[in-house]
């Protein structure tokens, strides 16, 4: 069997583990078929989650901006775990698909083709790492 037992990978960049024990990481991951680019927050404790949603609170008008704006780019997509018990709010329905995550992940999902191995990757992972950075703000400010 020459199968290779590898056939996907992942390139991330992440604040140091002396600067930030948990953090969101932007990443290039990509397969033979095809790759994402985003950012990501896989394993946050529910203390990060819940400084993300107080930050949310603290400046829901920001935040409301940044959701206008992602719903504008409909390629990129947001996943992630919700909690199972529902976080009481009083934010609007837009807000939920954010708020009540338990991690999360954006990010555009394209086939490969020419422009993976071009020079063009690059200016399409600063759009997209320059949007996802709106997202990452509010997971990493700290009071």
């Amino acid at each position: 069997d020459k199968t290779p037992n590898m056939t996907d990978d992942l390139v991330s960049f992440k604040r140091p583990k002396r600067l930030a024990e948990t953090a969101p990481e932007f990443f290039l991951y990509f397969t033979s078929e095809e790759y994402q680019i985003g950012m990501g927050y896989y394993a946050p404790t529910p203390s990060d989650m819940a400084r993300f949603r107080e930050n949310i609170l603290l400046d829901p008008e920001r935040f409301g901006e940044f959701i206008d704006r992602f719903a504008e780019k409909t390629e990129i997509k947001l996943f992630g775990e919700n909690y199972k018990k529902w976080i009481p709010n009083d934010l609007p329905a837009g807000f939920q698909d954010w708020f009540q995550k338990k991690n999360f992940y954006i990010s555009r999902s394209m086939p490969v083709d020419n422009e993976f191995f071009s020079e063009d990757l690059y200016l399409k992972m600063i759009d997209i790492f320059d949007f996802a950075s709106e997202a990452y703000a509010f997971l990493m400010d700290r009071d």
